[in-house]
């Protein structure tokens, strides 16, 4: 009998497991590669600022060998950070001809963007103990990239956010904006990270 049960637990710890992971998308380059454990995860939108009103995309940090370059204004979303003897720099990419390309940037010439971050940041939230009511009548949802931002994350079928609303029992952040209208946060949706 006990060899049995030890056959039977060897077979169970031998069936996959569901995985639930985000992919972090890495950067095709070459740098990257080489320092792979020297960078800081970002994932955070920034406006270009340089000193001439554009900014050259170079190969790697510190290279004179420019890619491409961004005009004041523009904004790169930089992936990650990397912090040489006096500089930090960011990686940033960009899609063109159906292929991607990525390229550096010093951070410095860079203005942080507010974002959901930002605004985590800057308030307090609460638990949120209402009802969904309002939600599971709407034909369609709109994610926001966080309150009052007016910028559109993007838009759901009711469905699959009451699913994932249905699926949170607990630790609802909850935010009540100036206008008395209450937001909730939706850490992941689907593969949209923050959104309101």
């Amino acid at each position: 009998m006990m060899k049995k049960t030890v056959l039977i637990l060897l077979v169970l710890l031998a069936l996959p497991l569901p995985a639930h992971a985000d992919v972090i998308v890495e950067p095709e380059n070459a740098f990257y590669q080489r320092h792979r454990g020297e960078m800081e995860y970002e994932q955070r939108g920034y406006y270009v600022n340089g000193e001439d009103g554009w900014l050259p995309v170079v190969e790697e940090p510190g290279s004179d060998k420019v890619l491409w370059t961004v005009q004041n204004g523009e904004v790169l979303r930089i992936m990650f950070l990397y912090a040489d003897s006096w500089d930090f720099w960011g990686v940033a990419e960009r899609r063109t001809n159906d292929r991607w390309e990525s390229g550096w940037v010093p951070m410095d010439r860079m203005v942080l963007k507010y974002d959901a971050q930002s605004f985590e940041e800057d308030h307090s939230f609460t638990s949120f103990n209402g009802t969904f009511e309002r939600v599971s009548e709407a034909q369609t949802v709109t994610l926001w990239t966080y309150p009052g931002s007016g910028e559109v994350a993007a838009e759901w079928d009711t469905e699959s956010v009451m699913g994932w609303l249905g699926n949170m029992t607990e630790n609802i952040q909850a935010y009540d904006d100036p206008d008395g209208r209450e937001w909730v946060y939706i850490p992941y949706l689907g593969g949209i990270r923050n959104v309101w």
